[in-house]
């Protein structure tokens, strides 16, 4: 293989070894300094063969500087004992790569020349090292979390009947690293009882059946606490089919079983206050079908709980609560709100109506994803009731309040009534007297008596009306009636024709309504006082003249009384035209209480009146009756 220059005589030899080992091969002349490298060597080093200069400066130029100083110094202490060479170092390629070189080398003879001639190979183990750091550093975060989870191993030879545990397992038992135990003395540490007598019997089950186990037991540690822990055994067989080996695995699981235990008796409390509530409790689905209820929300519905599980809170929720009910479901899931509460009707079994006071929370997973509602309701139909029966109550004192301030009105208008109607009556009565007191003709005072018959006659029937008004005025409704609006104004005419032919007032009739929905008496005072108000008050430079009109306003009857009068000021009285005792002019027999009984009338009735009027042109009243003529 080598020529007589020490030189290899078959150049593919290196790149027969690179290929078959992925190495790459080198030779070096010490006494000439010269160094050849196959292809595989230029690969690693990333470098080209014409820049190579076969010196041992190209490979020394190239190594990590860090780690120069110990591989040349191997290299060199290599040439002065003639022993192998081993060495693993850095690189820094061209294009900045640092990869790690394992070198293998070693003397191979002196050529006849007595130059010592090396033969060594380059084997690029930056990923192999890599692999084994990755290795080293998963067994290392293994064994961590082993540790942290409490998780140990163990095994078993039965034919030695030797115990190997690892150092978690012997701190689970509250042992010593260094402490050495075997099986028989293992299992007493078992909790006596259920416990010991389980395993004693899953460990004989696995050496004599080969049947594996993985159970959660109590232990009693070595310092005498009591924890849970799951043991997992399985057989490793041999090429006979027997139980060579059990290996298993070993965790303390005493904090899970604490929490299962707390969530079991939280799910116990839940559970309990869920089935005897003394208010309706159910667990409902998203879409609204109930899950799980309790009995009182059953008897409260008037179904069984398995007729209600076929349901869903839509089928039994009152129509007109429905949709805001759904409202908040869907706000809930948005995540808009977490809760609400609504007074809601249920519909009952036998279809009537119940009121409740519905409580909604929405329950999410450990990832805020909608899982169910729990939903609380409440009975308030006996609340409902109180509150209807109160407003019930309180309707009917305002109605006794209104009654009664009708009935105080009422004797206010009594009173205001009989002052104005009765004053002329029992004035011309006490002159009549004083007239027949001083007359001493016969003939004369039959005839002043007469006349005092009549007026007595007069007012006795002005009492018999102005108590009839007070009676109707006091009754739970007015006697409202159709009125013939003729033979009412003609009957109010009648009884003043001798104050309209001493003024030679002129009373024009254009009454276009047959009949008027009124109270008759009302009707005949409120036409007597406008119609005796016009004459009252008319323009001394003037002839009366009255103009009454009947018609139809829409649907509205409608009356006005229109007179060529004094008229009054109305920017200055306006206000006060209907008010109690206001006089707007200076006639000694006004008593201002005319227009104040036409409005408390109309009023009555429930209609209304208003007044358009000029100063020394005249005054129009408007009366306008209620939409129910017929």
């Amino acid at each position: 293989m080598l020529d007589p220059e020490g030189k290899f005589n078959n150049p593919k030899v290196f790149g027969l070894i690179g290929n078959l080992v992925d190495l790459g091969v080198w030779r070096y002349n010490v006494e000439r300094d010269y160094l050849e490298w196959d292809a595989v060597m230029f690969d690693i080093y990333g470098l080209k063969r014409e820049t190579f200069k076969n010196q041992f400066s190209d490979w020394r130029d190239i190594v990590h500087p860090e780690d120069v100083k110990g591989a040349e110094a191997s290299f060199q202490e290599s040439i002065k004992t003639n022993g192998q060479f081993v060495y693993t170092f850095r690189i820094i390629r061209k294009d900045s790569q640092i990869r790690f070189i394992k070198a293998n080398a070693q003397i191979s003879e002196v050529n006849e020349k007595g130059e010592r001639i090396i033969i060594g190979a380059n084997q690029d183990v930056t990923e192999i090292l890599s692999i084994k750091e990755d290795r080293e550093e998963l067994l290392q975060t293994l064994e961590d979390s082993q540790r942290t989870a409490r998780i140990g191993s163990w095994q078993y030879y039965p034919k030695t009947q030797t115990s190997v545990l690892d150092e978690v397992t012997k701190a689970i038992y509250g042992l010593p690293a260094d402490y050495e135990i075997d099986a028989a003395e293992g299992i007493t540490y078992y909790k006596e009882g259920y416990s010991r007598d389980t395993i004693i019997q899953a460990f004989t089950e696995l050496l004599e059946d080969k049947k594996p186990y993985d159970l959660e037991l109590e232990l009693i540690t070595a310092q005498g606490k009591t924890v849970w822990v799951r043991t997992i055994g399985r057989p490793i067989l041999n090429s006979d089919g027997e139980v060579f080996k059990a290996v298993g695995v070993f965790q303390d699981i005493t904090h899970l079983k604490e929490r299962e235990r707390a969530l079991s008796e939280s799910n116990l409390r839940f559970q309990g206050a869920f089935d005897y509530s003394a208010i309706g409790m159910a667990i409902v689905s998203l879409q609204g079908r109930w899950l799980q209820v309790n009995r009182r929300l059953a008897q409260f519905l008037g179904y069984s709980e398995k007729e209600l599980l076929n349901l869903t809170f839509q089928d039994i929720t009152h129509p007109q609560d429905l949709n805001k009910d759904l409202e908040l479901v869907q706000a809930c899931i948005n995540g808009e709100i977490e809760h609400y509460q609504m007074d809601k009707r249920y519909i009952h079994k036998n279809g009537e109506a119940l009121w409740a006071i519905l409580s909604v929370a929405l329950i999410r997973d450990k990832d805020q994803e909608p899982l169910y509602f729990i939903s609380q309701i409440e009975d308030i139909n006996e609340r409902k009731k109180f509150e209807r029966d109160l407003v019930e109550a309180n309707e009917g004192l305002q109605k006794l309040s209104n009654r009664l301030s009708l009935q105080n009105q009422s004797l206010n208008d009594f009173a205001h009534i009989t002052s104005h109607n009765l004053r002329a009556p029992v004035a011309n009565l006490k002159l009549l007297g004083e007239l027949y007191q001083n007359s001493n003709d016969p003939n004369y005072k039959d005839e002043l008596f007469a006349m005092v018959q009549k007026s007595t006659h007069d007012l006795l029937d002005t009492l018999d009306s102005l108590v009839d008004s007070l009676i109707i005025k006091n009754k739970s409704g007015m006697d409202m009636q159709d009125v013939n609006l003729k033979d009412a104004v003609n009957t109010v005419l009648k009884k003043m024709t001798s104050v309209t032919s001493s003024t030679e007032a002129k009373v024009e009739l254009q009454i276009k309504l047959d009949l008027i929905y009124a109270q008759p008496l009302y009707l005949e005072s409120i036409l007597s006082n406008l119609l005796s108000n016009a004459i009252k008050y008319k323009h001394p430079q003037r002839r009366p003249e009255i103009k009454l009109s009947a018609y139809l306003d829409g649907n509205r009857p409608t009356i006005t009384v229109e007179d060529n009068g004094l008229g009054i000021d109305l920017k200055r009285h306006g206000a006060k035209v209907f008010g109690l005792q206001k006089t707007f002019h200076k006639n000694s027999d006004a008593k201002g209480v005319g227009l104040f009984m036409v409005k408390t009338h109309m009023e009555a009735m429930g209609g209304e009146v208003s007044l358009e009027s000029t100063p020394n042109e005249g005054s129009k009243f408007i009366l306008q009756f209620k939409a129910q003529y017929k």
